[in-house]
């Protein structure tokens, strides 16, 4: 009787140990996506979302110090471009702010990215839009014009964002003349517009080359 409890308790205790280790793999990935740049490591993943908070500058500033808060919440990465700021990424949502600024997804990071690439002007606020059945960005770019005479001229344009495929289309006429089309362009071809035009850097593929393979 002793020997036959003392294999069921092995049997459950086994059960346990594997329960666990499956309950792991499926709770990693759910924390730590696998769609995130250069995410080899969870703290590499933090690293990339830090530099993407910096736009179109992604490449600029070494990283100074990155490391998780001991309750596993946060990671905080510093990073030293002209003057030192932090962002503070949320290991589970993969949330981020720069100093104590307002939180941003990782989604809208990057569409704002590819949109503020391709623009010479500040941007507006990004928002999630249906397109046709699809869910997309909409970000509104403000163009100011300041001519010889002191006049002043405004205009808002706007660049859609297809985070699924990684393609865009701008309704900046002067950038679709120098794309030599209108609609959606992929990455390769913005970064091709944007040597065009000078408006510089436009390295996508700093940020987003993992995310988008076909388009690099």
């Amino acid at each position: 009787m002793k020997r036959k409890n003392l294999i069921i308790a092995c049997v459950l205790i086994c059960g346990i140990i594997v329960l666990s280790i499956i309950g792991i793999f499926i709770i990693m990935p759910s924390m730590y996506p696998t769609n995130n740049f250069d995410n080899s490591t969870p703290e590499s993943a933090a690293v990339s979302i830090a530099r993407l908070n910096s736009g179109e500058g992604f490449a600029s500033g070494d990283v100074d110090n990155v490391y998780l808060t001991p309750d596993g919440k946060y990671w905080i990465v510093t990073l030293e471009s002209k003057e030192k700021w932090n962002v503070t990424i949320d290991a589970k949502t993969l949330m981020s702010k720069q100093n104590d600024g307002e939180w941003n997804s990782l989604d809208e990071l990057k569409a704002t990215y590819i949109a503020d690439i391709q623009s010479d002007s500040s941007l507006g606020k990004p928002q999630k839009i249906t397109m046709n059945g699809k869910e997309i960005w909409k970000i509104p770019v403000y163009h100011e014009c300041i001519y010889e005479d002191g006049s002043v001229t405004h205009e808002t344009t706007y660049v859609y964002v297809d985070l699924k495929t990684g393609k865009s289309m701008n309704t900046w006429d002067e950038f679709n003349k120098a794309a030599g089309k209108k609609g959606w362009l992929t990455l390769k071809e913005v970064d091709s517009t944007c040597e065009k035009m000078d408006i510089g850097p436009s390295s996508f593929k700093d940020a987003l080359r993992n995310l988008y393979p076909n388009n690099t």
